[in-house]
């Protein structure tokens, strides 16, 4: 496996055990190695990351501006669809029915297998 199959795995096992502050880190490292596109779908995941880890340390007013945050880069990476798409946003294409996956995760606080590669998708 290479080191982004591994990453993208525990970015997951973390999201899902509610190791937000950790998970952020697991992606902050791919958007790092990713070239920090902003915005992106990447980024967006850090921000709800770090919204779920507020909520969880009893700042729900913390976590709700950065929920907001998260949500508006994930509509900014949408609208990218007429730039070439570039490592870390979502080519036009593939970009139906993605803003569903972000609220998946923050109404269910999980990440499946599905969601996980559909994420991974979007940014090839």
């Amino acid at each position: 496996q290479s080191d982004s199959n591994i990453s993208w795995e525990q970015f997951q096992r973390l999201f899902n055990a509610a190791e937000y502050y950790i998970a952020h880190e697991v992606m902050e490292e791919l958007w790092i190695e990713a070239g920090r596109p902003r915005p992106s779908i990447l980024q967006a995941l850090i921000q709800l990351c770090a919204a779920l880890e507020q909520e969880r340390r009893g700042n729900p007013r913390g976590g709700r501006n950065l929920e907001v945050k998260a949500t508006k880069t994930w509509q900014a990476v949408q609208n990218i669809g007429s730039q070439p798409p570039l490592i870390g946003r979502a080519s036009h294409s593939a970009q139906t029915g993605s803003e569903s996956l972000l609220s998946k995760a923050l109404q269910t606080r999980q990440l499946d297998d599905h969601s996980i590669k559909e994420f991974r998708k979007l940014l090839k």
